[in-house]
């Protein structure tokens, strides 16, 4: 709201109403990066109403996937990494809570992430390659049982039990592999 009363304050400021667009598009791929998917689709809706780009024309999740590719296409080894994790945490912290739909999204997310950067990399994956999907699920996995409060970590075990096909990581006690 504020970027609108500024822009109807300073309409020849063309920077405000691209600063705008930008914000637009970061809510977008953020909400629906936490499985906020009917927000994203709202905001989606009010950035094409807003700015009738082409670029905008693409549906939700094909624009959200461009965009990220987009940021990982240019990512660091450190920076690829840090954003599959980051999307596998959330996974499992929404299966922990029994937000089964928002960990299908966050496993697809951290999927389509990891294959990206991996080609990306092709040629150099021995210097640049992340460690295969599965492992960084494992990884993750057991990083999110030693670290969450006992009661999470216990629904954890069990919602990723119930739920093999998106959480097919091993179940272990906690320890890394």
């Amino acid at each position: 709201e504020r970027y609108l009363d500024t822009i109807e304050q300073h309409p020849e400021n063309s920077s405000i109403e691209s600063g705008y667009g930008n914000f637009m598009v970061d809510a977008v791929v953020t909400l629906y990066s936490f499985g906020r998917e009917q927000k994203a689709a709202d905001y989606y809706d009010r950035l094409r109403e807003r700015f009738s780009k082409s670029k905008y024309r693409a549906a939700l999740n094909q624009f959200v996937l461009r965009e990220l590719a987009g940021d990982i296409s240019s990512a660091t080894f450190d920076q690829g990494q840090a954003t599959v994790q980051g999307f596998l945490f959330r996974m499992y912290y929404a299966l922990a809570l029994g937000d089964f739909e928002r960990g299908e999204a966050f496993h697809r997310l951290a999927q389509q992430v990891w294959r990206k950067y991996m080609n990306q990399v092709k040629g150099s994956e021995d210097r640049r390659g992340l460690p295969p999907f599965d492992q960084m699920k494992r990884t993750m996995l057991n990083r999110c049982l030693n670290s969450f409060p006992e009661i999470l970590a216990n629904r954890l075990r069990r919602a990723v039990e119930e739920h093999v096909p998106m959480a097919d990581a091993e179940v272990g006690a906690g320890t890394p592999p």
